[in-house]
């Protein structure tokens, strides 16, 4: 009778694909030369361009969504009663 093979485990799995992971960055990080290049003062007026941009994005997205967000934490209306109940002249 043949042997059935055991089944690996999830975290074996896992080790593994961590441990090549990091042995890739290792090796990258190993084998990088210096660039040389020049970020003239132009470079940094992009840079804040895009992170204001990416600001102002975030702070309109979060106007368009925050009705919404309020919404999830209010609290349900209760359901209306007769106006016939709650004036005081029936009699």
């Amino acid at each position: 009778m043949a042997r059935r093979a055991q089944p690996v485990h999830r975290m074996e799995t896992k080790g593994q694909a961590l441990f090549t992971l990091a042995t890739a960055v290792i090796l990258t990080l190993a084998a990088t030369q210096p660039a040389y290049a020049y970020l003239d003062p132009g470079t940094a007026s992009v840079i804040l361009q895009v992170l204001l941009g990416s600001v102002a994005g975030a702070m309109v997205v979060g106007k368009l969504y925050w009705a919404k967000f309020k919404d999830l934490f209010r609290r349900k209306p209760s359901k209306p009663q007769d106006i016939e109940s709650q004036s005081p002249g029936n009699g």
